[in-house]
């Protein structure tokens, strides 16, 4: 009897060991409907974790904190990393990446486990995609050829995108960061593909976001409603006429020559910040992020 309940408690305690260890961060961890993505963590005896995000030989360096059962921390280097959550979802790791409002959701299996052996068939089974870009539908091969092409991941939802600027953002949104400018992707631009937003001011057919007007003031000083055109190189004029304004330089000289641009390889968000202004306008084309420092 006494043997018994020895062999019970020590079971018991087996199991409560390996649920700990199951729920570990460190370890090898593969997308499970990319293979080509994977996670390497170490978590430390004092709750920080770090590693790496990979894919297709390209890596990010990833650092974060345990937050109870979870995981708070960034991927990517200085201005351009990139803000995540992560936890378990049974024995799936589930990340949660990007700014608020633009996150993309990942699944991981850990290296080893029959998760992470079917990915390839769990890709397959969930290749019914949905990116609708000014308010048409992508199809598959189109979004994967983009995807391929410029090495992101786009999240299902709903976007609009400026040709003109190359700028983009979610539906009924601010601009959260530009593209390649002139892509055949989707309808046309909406002039209330920000939403009801009644600001008065008019871009590339596009009625400004508020946040847009705000980054955009910070540069330019006062801007009155009306209908403008900015192109993919920053010069800006009144729609249907020329360039009167070049943002990008005016970008430059709000910074007060105390600036640094950065750039996003996870999310293709793209900015110039410093001297207080950290929404503007860069030589090569879009709008950055629109939030402050």
């Amino acid at each position: 009897m006494r043997a018994a309940l020895l062999i019970g408690v020590l079971m018991a305690s087996l199991d409560g060991h390996a649920a700990a260890a199951a729920n570990t961060f460190t370890g090898r961890f593969t997308d499970v409907e990319a293979a080509s993505v994977s996670l390497n963590l170490t978590e430390a005896v004092d709750g920080g974790v770090s590693g790496q995000m990979s894919e297709s030989g390209q890596s990010l360096p990833v650092t974060g904190r345990r937050q109870g059962a979870g995981l708070t921390g960034t991927v990517g280097v200085g201005a351009s990393a990139v803000p995540f959550t992560a936890r378990f979802e049974g024995q799936r790791l589930v990340l949660e990446i990007g700014p608020a409002g633009a996150t993309e959701r990942l699944g991981f299996a850990r290296a080893g486990t029959s998760d992470a052996r079917q990915a390839p068939a769990a890709a397959t089974a969930s290749s019914q995609r949905r990116v609708v870009i000014n308010d048409t539908r992508l199809t598959d091969a189109t979004l994967q050829q983009i995807e391929n092409a410029y090495r992101i991941r786009i999240p299902d939802a709903e976007y609009w995108y400026d040709r003109v600027l190359g700028a983009w953002g979610p539906k009924g949104g601010p601009t959260m960061g530009f593209i390649v400018p002139g892509l055949a992707l989707g309808g046309p631009l909406r002039p209330d593909a920000s939403g009801p937003t009644a600001t008065g001011i008019f871009v590339n057919g596009r009625e400004l976001h508020p946040n847009d007007v705000g980054a955009l003031q910070r540069i330019t000083g006062l801007i009155l409603p009306g209908r403008y055109f900015i192109n993919a190189s920053g010069l800006a004029g009144f729609e249907g006429g020329p360039p009167q304004w070049n943002l990008a330089a005016m970008a430059a000289q709000s910074a007060g020559g105390d600036s640094h641009s950065w750039q996003s390889r996870l999310t293709g968000a793209s900015g110039l910040s410093g001297g207080g202004v950290s929404a503007v306008f860069l030589p090569n084309g879009g709008i950055t992020s629109t939030g402050p420092n």
